[in-house]
Formats: structure tokens, sequence, C-alpha cells
């Protein structure tokens, strides 16, 4: 028994992951078009640097620019990944428009491949929104992780791009994680996507306010087989008009067994 724990113990690896809606970096204002580029490309430096001390290891980020005129063509996910120095990334640009490229995004101290960016279809008024997947090597281990952006409107919408993302990760055998900015609290709706996708939420009913102007719980981090989490907190944060999701997950290996 002593052994085999050990053995559990050794095989076992943690790690520190995070989700946040960057909103192109428009802080705490209406809307990025409204504030000056140089007030949008320090609000993003100033993300980068609040999250230095949280000493993550994967983030997904949403809403960030790859080149758009409000942001002065930033690469805000570059600038991220240097101020954390994390040198590992991925962006899906699911808007890609005249002087305008955004979308979901990863920033990594690991190595990330198996790449993929899917972008929604549109759903009028709103722009596509979408989703990226990369494995990420932690410890000589593989794990699948997303970063996601649904409609905050539409229940149908958001249904139709949860079975987008449940065919992309047909052909993942890997625990995984996905992430991001859901556009929905939960109840029958979110607790249905979790089912599909075979994902567990962290005390799913406990209030954690992850959209302060509406005190809602729209954020989430969820995982799959394999995976536990340790812990699991929400960051207030007033450069974003979303807070900081971040969870501590547990990685155990398929052969861990209490014999």
């Amino acid at each position: 028994m002593i052994w085999w724990a050990l053995t559990a113990l050794s095989l076992a690896t943690e790690f520190t992951v995070a989700t946040l809606n960057i909103g192109h970096g428009r802080g705490s204002g209406r809307h990025q078009a409204l504030q000056s580029q140089s007030k949008v490309q320090a609000n993003v430096e100033n993300i980068g640097a609040s999250l230095i001390p949280l000493e993550l290891d994967v983030v997904a980020f949403q809403e960030s620019d790859k080149a758009a005129w409000w942001s002065g063509n930033q690469d805000q996910v570059q600038s991220l990944s240097t101020h954390l120095e994390m040198e590992h990334t991925l962006t899906g640009l699911h808007t890609q428009r005249s002087r305008l490229e955004y979308g979901t995004s990863l920033v990594s101290r690991y190595p990330i491949t198996a790449t993929q960016s899917v972008a929604y279809r549109s759903s009028f008024p709103l722009p596509p929104k979408g989703f990226v997947i990369g494995i990420v090597h932690i410890d000589q281990q593989k794990v699948a992780v997303v970063s996601i952006h649904l409609d905050p409107r539409r229940t149908n919408v958001r249904a139709r791009q949860i079975e987008d993302l449940y065919l992309a990760l047909q052909s993942v055998d890997l625990p995984l994680i996905v992430m991001g900015d859901f556009n929905v609290e939960w109840g029958p709706e979110l607790e249905g996507y979790c089912d599909k996708l075979d994902l567990s939420a962290y005390m799913p009913t406990q209030t954690m306010v992850s959209f302060p102007k509406l005190n809602r719980r729209l954020d989430w981090i969820l995982v799959g087989d394999g995976l536990q989490f340790q812990d699991y907190t929400t960051d207030t944060t007033t450069l974003s008009d979303h807070n900081v999701v971040m969870a501590t997950v547990r990685l155990i290996n398929s052969t861990e067994v209490d014999k």
C-alpha cells in the first residue's frame, strides 16, 4: 500500500491555469474604440503585469487583438507573453476584417502543439467568436487545453457553438481543460454542455462573480477525466470588465491505481 501511494504521488502533476476576457484592452471603459490607442496598449501591459504574481502556467484569453486599429495594431497576445515570460502562444483569429483581427488565445510556459482554431458562424449583429485548441506538454504529460468565447445573447447559438467544439474534440484522447467566457451561468444549459463534453465544474452553484457589471459567473474553467481541482479562485481586476478566474489543477497519470 505504501509503495503504491508513493508511486501515485510521483505521477501527480500540479499546474495553474487561468482565463480572462481582456476586452481588447478597454479596461473598465465602455468600448475600446472610445479610448486612445496608448491607453489600450497600457491596459494590456498592466494586465500582463498584474498576472505575474499569480505564477500561472497556462492562460486563456478572449477578445485578444492580433492587429486592430483601436489598439494601434498591437499584438496583444505577444505583449502578454512577453510580460509573463511565457514564450509559447496560440492565437485564433475568429474575426478578420479590414484593420480588425482578434479572437481567443493561449499563452503557456510549456510547449503547445497540434493547434487548431475554429471560428463560429457570425450571429448577427455580433462579430464571429470561436475557440482554439492546443496540446500543452507539461512535465512529459499532455493536456488538451481550449480557450473559448460563446455567444452572449442566444441559447440556441451557444448550443450550436458547443456542438462545433464537441466535433473538434472527437479525435482528442487526452485530459481536457476548457476555459473561457461562456456567457452563461450554471444551470441546465451549462450543465448540459458539461455532460456532452464530459467535463466537471468547481462548486458550480457557488457565487464566484466573474462579470461584476451584472454580478454573474460567466467565465469558467472546466476539467475532464484525469484532472482534479486543487484550488479555484476569482481575482478581482479593474483592467477588464471581467475578473480573472484561476485554478490549480492536479493531473494524475492513468496508471495511478490504489492496489
